[in-house]
């Protein structure tokens, strides 16, 4: 038998991401109230509250590091922002909703509404490649660890494998029934 814990409630509205920091000591959300936020996991304290988008966030990540953020949604943009003080300290734009931030080795992955996955250097905090062809929003995607691939799934079923380097398509199928 499961019993609760302890319930959080600081968003006014539905939580549409998680992501666990790298020790598991906090847990970041991202909610459809236009808010981010940072908890430490043992006792869901809320560490920062982040208020900068101007739309619903539907993906959050920790930085390497756990120092900082990464954070999007509806505002078509890829907030960066520090914990300590729920400051931004870099805005990257793209070009439609963002779903999901999905890390790589210094690399983030962000499939949009743009049909597009959005490839953004964490180094510079610039977009460096996107990945083209997909007919319908882009929902997921998925790099492979220990190579350089990248999975990509549509809201019409595609899913698309790509080399991560270059944005080269490699596979393509349709997974509808």
């Amino acid at each position: 038998n499961y019993q609760e814990i302890r319930t959080i409630a600081s968003h006014a509205d539905w939580v549409h991401s998680l992501a666990w920091s790298e020790d598991g000591a906090r847990l970041a959300s991202g909610s459809r109230d236009k808010s981010a936020k940072v908890y430490t996991a043992e006792t869901g304290d809320l560490l920062a509250s982040y208020a900068g988008h101007g739309a619903f966030v539907s993906g959050v990540a920790f930085v390497p590091g756990g120092l900082q953020v990464l954070s999007v949604g509806g505002d078509k943009k890829l907030h960066r922002w520090e914990v300590e003080a729920a400051k931004k300290v870099a805005e990257v734009a793209t070009a439609g909703d963002a779903f999901q931030i999905v890390l790589g080795s210094e690399i983030a992955i962000l499939p949009a509404s743009d049909k597009l996955l959005h490839r953004i250097d964490l180094k510079n905090n610039q977009q460096t490649l996107t990945y083209q062809g997909h007919q319908d929003w882009v929902i997921r995607a998925a790099i492979h660890a220990g190579s350089n691939l990248v999975a990509s799934g549509a809201y019409d079923g595609e899913v698309r494998v790509w080399n991560l380097a270059d944005g080269t398509l490699l596979l393509s199928w349709s997974a509808v029934p």
